[in-house]
C-alpha cells in the first residue's frame, strides 16, 4: 500500500497545453495527493505549452523521440521508456492530452497501469472533436472519462466519469471549457483513489 513515506510514483505524458498535468502537480504540491509523487513529465512535442509550465517546478522532464511518426510511438521509443520507467519504480503512467496511441512495450510492462482522461462519456464519442460530435448528435449531456489504456482508441475499462449538461446555446468551445473544469477534478480524484487502494482495477503492488 502506498503512503506518504512510500508514495505512488507517476509519470505524466502530455502533448499540448498540459492543464490536467498542471492540476495534478498542484494537487501534489498542496497535499491533496499526499500519497503521490511525480517522477517525470514526458512529451512528444518540444513546443508543448505544458513543457514551459512544468519548468517552473523541480520535476524532471523528457522529450520522446517520435521518429516523425504521426499517431503512434516508435516501438524502440516505447521499449526505452518502459525499461527506464520500470527500473526507476514508476507505478502509473498518466496520459494527459497525449495524442498518440500506445501499443507496444509500455502496454505490456505497465499492464493496467496506464490511464487516460477523455472529454466525453465513453463509450460514446471516442477519438477527436468529441464536443462537436456530442452537439451534432443532439446529446443532452457530455462529460469526461478516466479509463485504462489498451490497444484501442479510448476503448479501455472505464474507471470514473463526470457529467456535464449540454446547454441549448453551447458551442464546441463553451462545452469544452466546462468539461475541462470537470477533468481537472476527476483526474486527481481517480489518482487519489488509486493511491489509497480504492480502485479495484489497479492494485498497489
Amino acid at each position: 500500500m502506498f503512503s506518504k513515506s512510500n508514495p505512488m510514483k507517476i509519470s505524466i505524458f502530455i502533448s499540448g497545453r498540459g492543464s490536467n498535468m498542471l492540476e495534478i502537480v498542484n494537487n501534489v504540491e498542496n497535499g491533496y495527493l499526499d500519497k503521490v509523487a511525480i517522477h517525470s513529465i514526458g512529451t512528444d512535442n518540444p513546443q508543448s505549452e505544458g513543457l514551459n509550465l512544468v519548468k517552473k517546478y523541480d520535476i524532471p522532464f523528457f522529450l520522446i523521440d517520435t521518429e516523425n511518426k504521426k499517431f503512434t510511438l516508435p516501438r524502440a521509443a516505447e521499449k526505452r521508456l518502459a525499461k527506464i520507467l520500470k527500473k526507476e519504480g514508476v507505478f502509473l503512467i498518466c496520459l494527459a492530452g497525449f495524442m498518440r496511441i500506445i501499443k507496444w512495450e509500455l502496454l505490456t510492462t505497465f499492464d493496467k497501469r496506464i490511464i487516460n482522461i477523455h472529454p466525453s462519456l465513453l463509450p460514446k464519442h471516442p477519438g477527436i472533436n468529441v464536443q462537436q460530435k456530442a452537439i451534432a448528435a443532439g446529446d443532452k449531456e457530455s462529460g469526461c472519462t478516466v479509463h485504462l489504456v489498451d490497444k484501442g482508441i479510448d476503448t479501455g475499462e472505464i474507471l470514473a466519469q463526470s457529467k456535464v449538461n449540454i446547454l441549448p446555446k453551447d458551442t464546441a468551445d463553451s462545452l469544452s471549457k466546462r468539461i475541462l473544469a470537470q477533468e481537472h477534478l476527476l483526474y486527481s480524484k481517480v489518482l487519489k483513489d488509486i493511491s489509497e487502494g480504492l480502485a479495484p482495477s489497479i492494485s498497489p503492488q
